[in-house]
């Protein structure tokens, strides 16, 4: 099944969320209520277009529960099937049951992530994210992404108000721009600018409706956004994976795209991946001010430092505080956000050349508390994958 089959899958939401889902009072009645949501994550990036049921239900959008039955408690048996598209157009079927043991009355959401390997696709259950929720959980995350965002910062940085909402005029523009050239053309590269250019919204909605959104994580998917945006209103063709793009004359690689007049001046590199747009990668910051450093182009690894510091988070755990550099960015089986060990370690070491250039305490300060986060529990998510040497 090639493109002749794009007419029965079903698009990506067009419109973000539009805040309306059914959520019943049968848990208020002995019944159980099961809801079932298609992350917005993983191998989904893989997929262009998809048409996934759940007991006949559909699922029409990523990030969004859906209720697929009421029955009594106990053992429920949900049926997934369904296809999906890659970005060649090849399509997968899929056929998947999934049996969950739920005793007590209430309202169950299970996650699903989309998981793709060796040729094939896939359905899984997000074991960390499924559960018993509440009536307000289901309904925060049904609530429009615009919605989410504008609430969290009219909570936490209302001077960011009218700078966002410029952004989101622009990007809405866009996307209506891209949605429409591949209605008209089917072009799946349009399609592909489309997901490019909606991602950095949808990623800002949910972690503000789940509560995971931070002041330094808006500002570095409010950036990524603004980055995205300006490359879809200056080319019309997806960038190529791993381009990299920097709001400055300067870069250690030849061929990174630079971009002297930009909507801001930055020395960080912005990457290109696939259905998620350009991002802040500290990771590719790091490397760079490593590479000036050997190069001994001292003051181009300062000012990436510099600039890089603003986004590092300082947390306590235990008393013992740390710094984390975390990335906004889905990276093969990773959630957003999540931590690099190599990151972390690279942060260790550049800000205690820079310290040893300078003798600035603080850098010597901020190198120590990278250090510190090794000696700090993250959790199951921080790593992208476990091998034979532990994760």
């Amino acid at each position: 099944m090639r493109a002749e089959g794009m007419a029965v899958l079903l698009l990506f939401l067009m419109a973000v969320s539009s805040g309306c889902i059914k959520v019943s009072n049968s848990a208020e009645n002995g019944q159980l209520e099961v809801y079932v949501m298609l992350e917005d994550e993983g191998s989904i990036f893989d997929v262009s277009l998809f048409n996934i049921t759940v007991n006949g239900v559909p699922l029409k959008a990523t990030n969004v529960p859906v209720m697929v039955s009421t029955e009594r408690p106990g053992k429920v048996s949900l049926h997934i099937t369904g296809e999906v598209m890659n970005w060649n157009l090849d399509g997968y079927h899929l056929s998947e049951s999934i049996r969950l043991t739920t005793p007590i009355p209430g309202r169950y959401l299970l996650a699903l992530e989309v998981v793709h390997e060796r040729g094939s696709f896939y359905i899984m259950e997000d074991r960390n994210f499924s559960g018993y929720v509440s009536r307000g959980q289901l309904q925060r995350l049904a609530e429009s992404n615009e919605g989410a965002i504008t609430a969290w910062i009219k909570r936490n940085l209302p001077y960011e108000k009218a700078p966002f909402q410029d952004e989101l005029d622009k990007n809405r523009k866009l996307r209506a721009e891209y949605i429409k050239l591949w209605k008209d053309t089917g072009n799946i590269s349009y399609l592909q600018a489309y997901r490019d250019l909606e991602y950095h919204l949808k990623t800002l909605g949910f972690l503000a409706k789940t509560g995971k959104l931070t002041a330094k994580g808006f500002e570095i998917l409010l950036l990524s956004m603004k980055t995205t945006d300006y490359y879809y209103s200056m080319w019309n063709r997806p960038g190529r994976k791993s381009l990299v793009l920097v709001f400055s004359n300067e870069s250690p690689y030849f061929e990174v795209l630079r971009i002297k007049k930009g909507p801001f001046r930055s020395h960080l590199p912005f990457v290109y991946y696939p259905a998620r747009g350009f991002n802040l990668c500290p990771i590719s910051a790091l490397h760079w001010a490593q590479i000036y450093y050997g190069n001994g182009h001292y003051s181009s690894m300062l000012a990436i430092l510099n600039e890089l510091e603003q986004f590092a988070e300082i947390e306590d755990q235990n008393g013992t505080a740390y710094a984390v550099f975390y990335m906004y960015f889905p990276f093969q089986n990773s959630s957003v956000p999540w931590v690099s060990g190599y990151a972390q370690s690279m942060a260790v070491g550049m800000y205690t050349l820079a310290y040893n250039l300078t003798g600035r305490e603080d850098y010597r300060t901020l190198a120590r508390l990278f250090l510190n986060s090794f000696n700090v529990h993250f959790g199951p998510d921080v790593f992208i994958a476990s091998t034979e040497y532990e994760p």
